[in-house]
């Protein structure tokens, strides 16, 4: 069981079991909406020109919880904050 406290919002992190094993996971809290979910965006590769992806939406932190075991995911989070969509970076930790 994954526990809340170790996802990572506005984090990057490589997939590294589960479905999309291999791509990388993007957590954005989406404050624009009135419910107040997350966005949550899967890469297959770091570089824009050569990157397909999905996304998908949870309510709550509970959901986002449940979709992260559902998933099956173990991700590595590689601790660098980036702008929405991988875009580009904005400062290394």
């Amino acid at each position: 069981m994954i526990k809340k406290e170790n996802i990572k919002i506005n984090c990057p992190g490589k997939i590294l079991s589960g479905k999309y094993a291999g791509w990388y996971a993007y957590i954005q809290h989406d404050i624009n909406e009135s419910d107040n979910g997350y966005l949550i965006l899967m890469i297959s590769s770091l570089d824009k020109n050569d990157s397909i992806g999905y996304d998908d939406w949870v309510a709550n932190p509970e959901e986002l919880q449940a979709y992260f075991e559902g998933s099956n995911w173990t991700i590595e989070w590689l601790n660098k904050k980036y702008t929405s969509r991988f875009i580009r970076e904005e400062t290394d930790e």
